[in-house]
């Protein structure tokens, strides 16, 4: 089967996306969730920002028993003077201690009496003689991160904790990527986008799907059309494309009605024409006369599934600036021999699998027209010619098959 190889197409779906200059947005934090960082992100404060007690109890200095003074309030500032040899102050977590405290006496190793209108503080029973220790139960000013240190690099996705670490760092908004605009195409007037279809016609099964998966692959979709088979309505719809990338479905072969290559070859932007691999040897990527890239997946559900988890992700990752992520070789038992012939003709072959008893699988029904077996799979293998036999790795997909 002639074509380019799947990890060199893999390889130029990303630097194709990598030519393009990701956008950048700034978010308050609500609403980065999600989102990836642009730009590195300081610590704008210490943390903590003041010397603070870790536990709830008593900041103390010099020798028992202590002279008892006011507690020392939650979130208050620093006090400014500093406590006086043998005087405590009343402490709880997260309150800074003031100056001059030797260390904090947990609230559990320790008593109060009173004595002529003064209250004092001893050594509980629990404590021990030279309880507290110095700076026991006190987190040091900038002790977890100094003023100016990275807390998010460029290119992490901005997790809830991320988020978090932004906020107790002293941010309200953070710059992030914005995700490439998608415009989506499906062609194919066989196609039914409702209802049972009749003998001759076929679901649509990729629309109800695609704007979701181009969503978890870091995308957004803008806009999305039917296109009509015809060579005229294929020209108008890509040349319409508002998007920063198009992905069509359908009309990538060579065909009479295979519309979407024709008008990709006139505009002379192929990167690729068709893959060494089984399903979704007819994948395409070119570019619009505009310069925009287009992924053009095969018409069938599994080879236009198998093709986007291929292409699309490290097309997308390039566009947001973030490094493709190589799928880990793997130890496989036993494949079936369809397989193993296909890699041995120079094809790489990608196929569904489920675990067993925590043994992975290749799934029965992997036609390119399947979905049965992709449906239920929780992985997919990429067996791929390496000399005289074969390697295999393991590709995620953007979904699991849960239940």
């Amino acid at each position: 089967m002639s074509g380019t190889s799947w990890a060199e197409a893999r390889e130029l779906s990303w630097r194709v996306g990598r030519e393009a200059t990701p956008a950048e947005v700034r978010l308050p934090l609500e609403d980065a969730l999600g989102r990836i960082a642009a730009a590195p992100v300081p610590a704008l404060v210490d943390l903590p920002t003041a010397s603070v007690s870790a536990m709830d109890g008593w900041a103390v200095a010099g020798e028992p028993p202590w002279l008892l003074g006011e507690p020392v309030a939650m979130g208050s500032a620093p006090a400014s003077e500093p406590l006086a040899p043998s005087t405590a102050r009343p402490i709880t977590t997260g309150a800074p201690v003031p100056p001059g405290t030797f260390g904090v006496l947990r609230s559990e190793h320790g008593d109060i009496q009173a004595d002529v209108g003064r209250t004092w503080l001893r050594r509980g029973a629990g404590a021990g003689p030279s309880d507290p220790a110095a700076n026991a139960h006190i987190r040091m000013r900038g002790e977890e991160l100094a003023v100016g240190t990275e807390v998010i690099r460029a290119g992490a996705p901005l997790t809830p904790a991320r988020i978090a670490l932004a906020a107790a760092s002293g941010h309200d908004s953070v710059l992030v990527r914005v995700p490439p605009r998608v415009s989506l195409l499906i062609t194919g007037d066989e196609l039914l986008s409702s209802g049972v279809p009749p003998a001759g016609s076929v679901r649509d099964a990729l629309g109800p799907v695609l704007p979701e998966l181009v969503r978890e692959t870091g995308g957004v979709i803008v806009d999305r059309r039917t296109v009509a088979d015809t060579r005229a309505d294929t020209a108008e719809a890509i040349d319409a494309a508002t998007g920063d990338l198009v992905v069509t479905t359908g009309g990538s072969s060579r065909g009479n009605t295979d519309f979407v290559r024709r008008v990709l070859v006139d505009s002379g932007g192929i990167v690729f024409d068709g893959v060494s691999m089984r399903p979704g040897h007819p994948v395409l990527l070119g570019r619009t006369r505009a310069g925009v890239p287009v992924l053009a997946l095969p018409g069938n559900p599994l080879a236009a599934l198998v093709c986007l988890v291929s292409f699309g992700i490290p097309l997308i990752r390039g566009m947001l600036g973030l490094p493709d992520q190589i799928a880990p070789l793997t130890e496989v038992g036993h494949l079936p021999q369809d397989v193993t012939d296909a890699v041995g003709r120079g094809s790489t072959v990608i196929v569904p699998f489920a675990r067993e008893q925590g043994i992975p699988v290749v799934s029965g029904s992997r036609g390119p027209a399947m979905l049965r077996g992709l449906a239920d799979a929780d992985g997919l293998f990429v067996v791929e010619p390496a000399g005289p036999g074969y390697r295999v790795r393991i590709l995620d997909l953007p979904w699991r098959a849960e239940g």
